[in-house]
């Protein structure tokens, strides 16, 4: 999956939608989330911050976030931003979601589990040399 430029418009002429077929070569919908038309479509999610990227495809609701660390001491502070982004983009609203539906805890080490607006969320954090990121999917 290589996604550049999404726009982030409702204007669907913009991005593939099944309404409009003939534009696949800018995937989004009508939001700017990215997916992958087809007979069994696939969500995706794009982040990226300073040299670090970070994408993932799944066959439901898929959320993924990268940030780029400087300060060591804001690493578990970062991570938990990033599993909060992660979930509101998994949920389709992006920072439109409120805070206080996306429910998560850390389950076991890396893993994070909870809800997000009600459904069931699992995802995973993961630091680096210089990053942090998490990926959440709903159930």
């Amino acid at each position: 999956l290589v996604v550049k430029n999404l726009p982030a418009s409702s204007d669907k002429r913009h991005g593939f939608h099944p309404s409009n077929p003939g534009r696949e070569d800018a995937l989004g919908d009508a939001a700017g989330a990215p997916f992958v038309a087809g007979p069994r479509p696939l969500f995706a999610s794009v982040s990226g911050s300073g040299p670090f990227a970070a994408v993932a495809v799944c066959d439901r609701p898929v959320g993924v976030d990268v940030e780029a660390v400087e300060d060591a001491a804001a690493l578990a502070d970062l991570e938990a931003w990033c599993v909060g982004e992660a979930a509101a983009k998994a949920a389709g609203q992006g920072w439109r979601l409120a805070p206080e539906v996306i429910r998560l805890s850390p389950a076991d080490g890396s893993a994070w589990g909870g809800q997000v607006d009600g459904r069931e969320a699992w995802g995973l954090s993961r630091r680096g040399p210089g990053w942090v990121a998490a990926g959440l999917v709903l159930r």
